[in-house]
Formats: structure tokens, sequence, C-alpha cells
């Protein structure tokens, strides 16, 4: 199963991660950080199917959106 994270970056404080695999984290700054790396991590799947995971500030997992193989997801952010 394909798992892509959603973490605080703090390299780039106030931004957010979609990471992925090392090398493929894109980083997202400003006010909708957040749903921007979501909304990108959502997107990587393709036709294949997984789970976005996010984190919150503490390192805790805050939120889990499973991906089916046909790009639809049960909960939105």
């Amino acid at each position: 199963m394909k798992i892509i994270e959603v973490r605080p970056s703090r390299k780039f404080g106030g931004s957010w991660v979609a990471f992925e695999s090392p090398g493929v984290e894109p980083t997202y700054a400003g006010s909708n950080g957040r749903e921007l790396a979501i909304e990108y991590a959502r997107q990587r799947f393709g036709g294949s199917s997984g789970e976005v995971r996010v984190f919150d500030q503490a390192g805790a997992i805050a939120e889990t959106f499973p991906v089916n193989g046909r790009n639809l997801y049960p909960h939105a952010a």
C-alpha cells in the first residue's frame, strides 16, 4: 500500500511537506499550505490505492484519508 505523509516542515517553518519518498517531497507555504499538500498527495496516487496521513505539529497522526484506485476520497479536507 502506498502512503504519503503530509507534515509541517521544520526546515521551512510554517510550510507543509507532502513526503512521498526521499527526494519527492514538495513543500507548500502560506495559509493554505496544508490543503495544497493534501491535494498534491491525493493526486499522486493515479490509479492505485493507498493512504494520505496528515501529521500535527507534535508529530502525531491527526487525520488519515484512504484513497481507492479510482481516485475517490471518502473524506474531504
